[in-house]
This record gives C-alpha cells, structure tokens and sequence, in this order.
C-alpha cells in the first residue's frame, strides 16, 4: 500500500469511489477541483493505492480558520473503496492527516458524517474522535435565486 497525492488523470477513478458514498461528481469536476487545490498550504489530499496501482481511496483535510475557534484541521472528504474496507485504508489516510496537521501546528482534528451513517461513526470512535455536537445543514444559492420565502412553505 503506498500514500501519494493525486494527478490529474487520477479524476477518472476517484468518481466512482466518491459515488460509492452517494457524491456524484463528475470526473472533470474532480480534475478541476484537483487543480484547484494542487499546492495548497492549507489542504492535503492523498491518496492510498494497492501495489498494482489500483486506488483503494482518498482523503482531503482541510485547515480551517474561524473567528470563534483555534485553527483546527478537518477532514472534509474520506473515501475508500467497498472492497477495501476494513483493511486499514481509511486508518491510514487519517493518520496522515493528523501527521499533517500536527507538523502545521494544529492541535485538533474535525470530521463530520452524516447521522445516518452509523458505520462512519464507529470507525471514527474507533479511530479516537468523540463525538462533540449534532447539527442540520442548511444550504441555498449564493446568487441569483432568491430563498422561498419560509412563511410559504
């Protein structure tokens, strides 16, 4: 098993994995945005590959600042391929990027999962993430559309 971080070309297989999960994205979404966050100081992305070169998964941290928090890392996509569950792909992805964030200074490591994915919960329990807060998600257009109006619906 080798860690690496991506290349463009590698956009056509990390859309399948990412629909795995239910994120359908296509492959030049992914090529673009892969472009987007090449040389970034504040993101890493890498990506886990067996020794035919066959990607198992991937994983995208993240810094985040915040004006009512410390600076923290987040792990904002996190991946690995049905087949290669459960063999230590996922542990990892994530142990670099705690290496990651703990060389960048950061002290602390976010993840958020969806409350109905329990087995996500439990591999990050197993991992040493507590969980902290439950929330909703809330999203609209930042331009061009207005929000209906609440009382209407």
């Amino acid at each position: 098993m080798r860690l690496r971080p991506p290349r463009q070309d590698d956009a056509v297989a990390l859309a399948p994995l990412a629909a795995e999960l239910g994120y359908a994205v296509s492959d030049a979404a992914l090529a673009s945005r892969l472009t987007a966050l090449a040389g970034s100081e504040d993101d890493i992305v890498l990506i886990e590959e067996d020794e035919a070169g066959e990607l198992l998964g991937f994983i995208h941290g993240q810094r985040r600042r915040g004006l009512l928090g410390d600076e923290r890392a987040e792990i904002v996509a996190l991946v690995v391929a049905a087949g290669a569950r459960r063999r230590g792909s996922g542990r990892r992805l994530v142990d670099a990027v705690a290496g990651w964030a703990a060389e960048g200074g950061l002290g602390e490591i976010r993840v958020r999962t969806n409350v109905r994915r329990d087995d996500a919960a439990a591999f990050y329990a197993a991992l040493g993430f507590a969980e902290s807060k439950r929330q909703r998600v809330f999203e609209r257009p930042a331009r061009g559309a207005t929000a209906p109006d609440p009382d209407e619906r």
